[in-house]
């Protein structure tokens, strides 16, 4: 495994795997949100260099204290623009269990409003079917046109 560590020597452990259409990152340890900006980072550049555009971050294993409204907010902001750094655009779904995943997903509203691609889960299946239909729509529409 892979591991991210902050300046108190906190530790998040992850790996990467590629799928047919999705980049999935599998994490555990204690969840934060720089390093996970990180591991964000990190899938989106596998993605373009894998040719995929869909990118699955699976929090389910991880703990620590939920975010806060504001670190949502810096959260949600943070992953419109790590988005729209990039081209082509990767869509981005993260799943996890409450209380990481808001209830309310304050955090998808305002990365959303920000003109990202995102959705929070809390069910693999739900976060899977909608990655690939994501990714299949937009690698239409990104298709040339037939002659």
């Amino acid at each position: 495994m892979n591991k991210v560590t902050d300046d108190n020597d906190e530790s998040l452990s992850f790996e990467i795997e590629t799928g047919d259409r999705i980049v999935f990152i599998r994490c555990e340890g204690k969840v934060w949100p720089g390093p996970f900006l990180e591991l964000l980072e990190q899938g989106i550049e596998r993605c373009g260099g894998a040719g995929k555009r869909g990118l699955l971050v699976d929090i389910r294993d991880c703990h620590g204290l939920a975010p806060s409204t504001a670190a949502r907010h810096e959260l949600g902001v943070s992953i419109s623009e790590l988005q729209s750094a990039r081209s082509p655009l990767v869509v981005i779904g993260v799943l996890g269990e409450e209380p990481f995943i808001d209830p309310g997903r304050f955090g998808e509203m305002v990365a959303v409003q920000n003109n990202a691609v995102f959705r929070a889960f809390t069910d693999e299946e739900s976060a899977i079917s909608w990655l690939e239909s994501q990714v299949a729509m937009r690698v239409s529409t990104d298709s040339p046109p037939l002659n």
